[in-house]
């Protein structure tokens, strides 16, 4: 028996007549028309005769079976509330663009093997993105949001759905062009540094080191919350910031570290234009197939790829950075 049946089992035993009381209550009405239209029928057998001469019976015979009627769609509807809400689906993420070489280490996978991948490639939640040294990638969501990773960035896909996307940035760059979230939704990139929680934005996302400042600035539309150290500041457009380990963000200012890439966003718009007219949502299928393909490729050592360092032996831990005075950063490296 399915959950649905279950519950509608439980209800029906808990009614206050009964399930029984209740059909007997259209036999007991429609004595006659079974007997006539119905010889030999018994219980819920001769409801369903005397449903099926509906057009036959007397008006009392008719109420009943409507009564009952009733009773049984409230069942039904007591039952579907019942049950537990189906999970929400999961967003759609693909590769749509590669320039060099990208990879990604499958869901499940140990954490040094990746497989090199190419436009096209399905991506899953718990996958994780690294771009080599000199490369870039573009992943959209759905077709509606685009992320451009640039070179030696490394991305998380913890969660993909449209109640919850959390993605992470460890190490690099993204810019973004993240389509209006509801309010009831929630879309964040983490760095090392910083939460930044996106209410729709043109969105840029620089972590320069495992240690180093997080920056995050805006270009021309949307609203992000930037959080540190468990203090909060909202940027709008036009604005950046930037925090380093364990201090808060700095006061939002107009872009600078990031204007840069600003600039670049012209372009990126055009592309998110045209990979929304061409997208086509991937069959259930095909991508069970893609990933079967990417899951029986030689795997490549995490250390192996261009612009990520082999992992450090165990104990062994990187020196922190420099910092100047309380809420200054030190001199970020050169972009």
């Amino acid at each position: 028996m399915n959950l649905a049946a279950a519950v509608l089992a439980s209800l029906l035993s808990a009614s206050p007549a009964g399930a029984s009381d209740n059909v007997s209550n259209v036999t007991d009405a429609c004595a006659n028309e079974i007997e006539l239209l119905c010889p030999g029928a018994h219980d819920y057998a001769a409801v369903t005769c005397l449903r099926d001469h509906d057009d036959d019976v007397m008006a009392p015979c008719r109420q009943a079976l409507k009564t009952l009627g009733e009773i049984e769609q409230a069942q039904r509807d007591a039952a579907a509330a019942a049950l537990p809400p189906p999970p929400p689906p999961p967003r759609e993420a693909r590769l749509v663009g590669a320039l060099g070489s990208v990879f990604v280490r499958l869901a499940g996978r140990p954490g040094d093997q990746y497989v090199q991948i190419s436009s096209g490639a399905p991506f899953e939640a718990g996958d994780t993105i690294r771009v080599g040294a000199g490369s870039s990638a573009e992943v959209a969501l759905d077709g509606q949001t685009l992320i451009v990773l640039s070179s030696a960035t490394e991305l998380s896909l913890n969660s993909l759905t449209r109640a919850l996307t959390a993605l992470k940035l460890s190490g690099g760059s993204l810019s973004a062009l993240v389509q209006h979230v509801s309010p009831v939704d929630s879309f964040t990139i983490q760095t090392p540094v910083v939460l930044a929680n996106v209410h729709g934005s043109e969105l840029i996302v620089s972590q320069d080191a495992a240690l180093g400042p997080s920056f995050v600035g805006i270009v021309e539309d949307g609203r992000v919350e930037v959080t540190s150290a468990g203090q909060s500041c909202a940027l709008i457009p036009g604005q950046e910031t930037s925090a380093s380990a364990g201090w808060p963000p700095q006061p939002p200012h107009v872009l600078a570290t990031l204007r840069g890439r600003a600039d670049a966003f012209a372009a990126l718009r055009a592309r998110a234009a045209q990979i929304a007219g061409n997208w086509k949502p991937m069959a259930e299928g095909d991508k069970h197939a893609a990933r079967e393909h990417l899951a029986a490729l030689a795997p490549i050592a995490a250390g192996q790829i261009p612009g990520f360092a082999p992992a450090r032996p165990a104990g062994v831990t990187p020196k922190r950075p420099a910092r100047g005075r309380r809420g200054q950063d030190a001199p970020a490296p050169a972009h």
